[in-house]
This record gives C-alpha cells, structure tokens and sequence, in this order.
C-alpha cells in the first residue's frame, strides 16, 4: 500500500516501531510538519535518521527506510514551543521524497510486509530468544526483568525485537 506522509529528519536519535520518542519543537518549520500531519494525514508523520555530520538537506541522500509514527500528544507550551509524544507504528520503504512547499518535505511511502513465517520455526525462534534473553538480564546488572514482562503478550517476532532493541544499549551507528 503506497501513501504520501509529511517527514521529520532527526540527527543522531533512531525511532523504532512499537516505541516513544518524546520531542520539543520551537521553529515554525518543524510546527508546520506536526500541523500538516494533524491536519491531512491522520496524525501520522514519516521519521527519518540522516546522518548527524550532515548540515545542508539534499534530498537525493536522504535515507530510504523511514519509521511510520503516530502523533499521540501534543502541547502547546506558552513560549511558543510545542511538545509532542510520537509512537512507532511501523517500518517503511521511502519511493521518493517530495518538496510541495519549501517548509515542508513529503515521502511516497510503501509500508513494508509482514514475513510469514510457519509456527514452528516462530515458536523455536521465540523460545530461542526468550532463553537468550533471560540468561542477558541475570548477567547485566543494568537489564531490568520488567523487559520480559513487555513481551510476554505478543508472540508477534517484529514487535518482540523491535521492544528488545529499545532496551539494549547500542550506539547509534551499530544501528
């Protein structure tokens, strides 16, 4: 299913599905991305990781695989910022970053499919990774168990390593 959505570009920050990013925005350029978003697109805005070094936007370098997110608050601060809460919805192939206006940058997106996968290889797999799991937080004093509890409602593989990655702590390059 191919759709058009508005993009925000972040530097240095990764929004993965099925977690929050908490941002505060204080230029209009950026206000008119989340109004656009609000306004046309059903709370939904396209996040796209470009490289922190990067200071000029040439959209030919942007990345091709974005995070489709949802606006799930917003507030209007009285010093004009606004704040905003964006959830992780799922992951997305950019076709082609479009410039309507010269404030605001829009993609073709196609949302990418979901493998199926036989319930027995899933199930080993989950096993596997629940094993693995458990056995990294009885090692690293810093893992909370609570991760385990996030998981345990979903046997869906995509959001089980799309939470566990949230938690794991990596630099930014290694992903």
């Amino acid at each position: 299913m191919k759709f058009n959505l508005p993009v925000i570009l972040l530097k240095g920050t990764v929004l993965i599905p099925q977690n929050e990013l908490k941002l505060e925005f204080e230029d209009e350029f950026s206000k008119n991305i989340i109004d656009e978003a609000e306004l046309f697109h059903d709370n939904k805005i396209l996040i796209v990781t470009k490289s922190s070094l990067e200071e000029n936007i040439i959209i030919n370098d942007l990345p091709r695989i974005g995070t489709v997110a949802e606006i799930t608050r917003k507030l209007e601060l009285p010093n004009g910022k606004v704040r905003v809460v964006l959830k992780g919805r799922t992951r997305a192939s950019i076709l082609e970053y479009l410039c309507p206006t010269k404030d605001i940058i829009e993609s073709i997106i196609n949302v990418f499919p979901k493998e199926r996968i036989s319930d027995e290889v899933k199930n080993g797999i989950l096993k596997k990774l629940n094993t693995e799991l458990e056995t990294y937080i009885e090692r690293v004093p810093y893992m909370s168990n609570s991760l385990l509890s996030l998981i345990a409602d979903t046997d869906d593989l995509s959001i089980i390593t799309d939470i566990i990655v949230n938690h794991m702590p990596l630099e930014n390059k290694r992903l």
